[in-house]
């Protein structure tokens, strides 16, 4: 019983009742003499000799001997006839001390018992001796007892200090025993718990599944590991990791389950919110023009996303676990990357990181590309990692390359004309030849960002600026001013054209001071055929 005077159990102990017998066997008590002990609480027989099977374990409440004892006479003489066999015997009895039995000797009173008192003594010390045997061996197991109790008594207060979640089962899932914080999961209150079964908290659709998979795990017991969501009282839910460990009895057989639950919903949201933002950042990575990649300490690549594959030309299949500078530097760079890639090792750091840099790279196929290079480091538990953005231009530099190739031709044009030419926005000159500078006697270093108008005498600009506001692309001509102050007849020509993002004007200045000069000699001439052929 436990200290509520509740049954707990029973402990049971092994007596070789034959010793008794043949103990008792030897005693001079006659032919129709006896010797037994019983309980002293209702003279139950424990054992007899001679032995009468028919009495065994039975009572013999309210004989003599039980009397004294219940008067609280612990031995003495008694006469009575035999129940079982209707003998006329004198018994002396003795009540063991702190055991719930006596010794009973009786002999026949027809028989003559002289010397049976010695004999008598000398039986009750030896059942004494017996008994005490028996005393030491109940006492012994009284303090295990004790000592389990205790045990258990320790063993629950540890569990019920647990935060863990912790219950025992019976394989067809009935609650045995639960914990504090197992019991706040699942009822409220006083709500009775133990002999339900769990499975009662789950989802309907899964209680038949769930309880034939324990029922086959009791055959071929193993410890479990399970993750599942558990709603909660307020109506939240709450993540719980169980480990479950089978109880084998001494046959081999699965009588219980153990199960400890701890709370994970804090790691679960955070899981959760890891995959989300994983999923966001390859999301975003797929979508992205440029290609991201991603190398490890030892310089293998870890991360290709689609827009590398489309640039480099290698699937992320073929490339993920590869050395990437083998495969894509060209031959000429390798060893100054291989060298700066060790450094990069060591500290994360180097001439690229933090920077935006032009290479060249190679393609899967052979061909080189041009490529524009954000380099950037990562560190962690492994060492320092590289992760790069990548964007082609090649079709830029090619753009690039043939638009100065343009520009160097203008230019060379430009300079060979026997005018000269000027690019202006609303009048401020963009660009000019050296024919201009010629012409107007300034410097192209003067020219460029100078009012145009200034190259025109100020009784022309007037129609010069109009000419521009409108648009106006015909030929014209004006007068120009040079430098040094002198005025010049000027033919101007010009066109609206695209430039560097701007709508601006190219205009050609060419001096007709001497086209002038000639066509007055001409008219000269030609007066004076006219007043010749007058004369005649």
């Amino acid at each position: 019983l436990d200290s509520n005077n509740q049954f707990l159990g029973v402990i049971a102990t092994p007596i070789d009742l034959h010793y008794f017998e043949n103990l008792f066997a030897q005693m001079g008590v006659g032919r129709e003499g006896m010797v037994s002990i019983r309980r002293s609480d209702n003279s139950t027989l424990v054992v007899r000799w001679p032995e009468v099977e028919a009495g065994l374990n039975k009572e013999a409440r309210d004989i003599p001997p039980q009397l004294q004892i219940q008067a609280g006479i612990e031995d003495g003489v008694v006469r009575y006839v035999g129940r079982t066999d209707g003998v006329d015997r004198i018994f002396a009895f003795h009540k063991i001390p702190a055991f719930p039995f006596y010794v009973l000797i009786g002999r026949s009173v027809s028989e003559q018992f002289s010397g049976w008192t010695r004999m008598a003594v000398l039986t009750v010390l030896l059942s004494g001796v017996g008994l005490l045997l028996i005393g030491f061996f109940l006492h012994r197991l009284k303090g295990t007892s004790q000592k389990l109790r205790q045990s258990e008594s320790q063993y629950q207060a540890i569990v019920e200090s647990q935060r863990d979640a912790v219950c025992r089962w019976k394989p067809d899932t009935t609650l045995t025993y639960v914990n504090s914080t197992y019991k706040e999961l699942y009822v409220s209150g006083d709500e009775k718990i133990l002999g339900r079964q769990w499975i009662e908290f789950l989802p309907l659709k899964n209680r038949d599944s769930i309880k034939e998979k324990y029922l086959r795990i009791a055959q071929s017991p193993q410890i479990i590991s399970t993750e599942n969501l558990i709603p909660k009282k307020d109506g939240s839910y709450c993540y719980y990791h169980w480990v479950t460990i089978p109880i084998i009895d001494d046959n081999g057989n699965c009588i219980e389950f153990q199960s400890v639950g701890r709370d994970i919903t804090e790691r679960k949201k955070i899981e959760i919110d890891l995959r989300e933002s994983e999923a966001r950042t390859r999301a975003i990575s797929d979508a992205a023009i440029d290609a991201i990649i991603m190398l490890g300490p030892s310089g293998l690549v870890t991360y290709w996303n689609p827009a590398a594959e489309k640039i480099f030309g290698y699937t992320g299949e073929e490339i993920i676990g590869k050395n990437l500078h083998q495969l894509i530097v060209p031959q000429r760079y390798q060893m100054a990357h291989d060298i700066a890639f060790a450094a990069f090792q060591n500290a994360g750091e180097g001439d690229a990181v933090g920077k935006v840099v032009e290479l060249e790279a190679c393609h899967k196929d052979g061909h080189e590309i041009s490529v524009e290079l954000s380099l950037s480091s990562l560190q962690n538990h492994e060492g320092w990692h590289a992760i790069g953005i990548v964007r082609d231009i090649t079709e830029r530099k090619q753009t690039l390359i043939a638009l100065k190739e343009s520009e160097e031709r203008f230019k060379a044009l430009h300079n060979a004309s026997f005018g000269g030419i000027a690019i202006h926005d609303k009048g401020v000159i963009l660009e000019c030849n050296q024919g201009l500078s010629e012409i107007s006697g300034y410097s192209q270093e003067e020219l460029i960002g100078m009012d145009g108008l200034l190259l025109i005498a100020k009784n022309s600009r007037e129609l010069v600026l109009n000419h521009i506001k409108s648009g106006y692309e015909k030929p014209y001509e004006a007068i120009g001013r040079r430098k040094n102050g002198e005025e010049y007849p000027l033919r101007l020509e010009a066109r609206n054209i695209p430039y560097k993002g701007k709508n601006i004007r190219t205009v050609e200045f060419r001096d007709i001071a001497e086209f002038k000069h000639l066509e007055s000699e001409r008219d000269k001439m030609q007066n004076q055929l006219i007043q010749a052929q007058k004369m005649q």
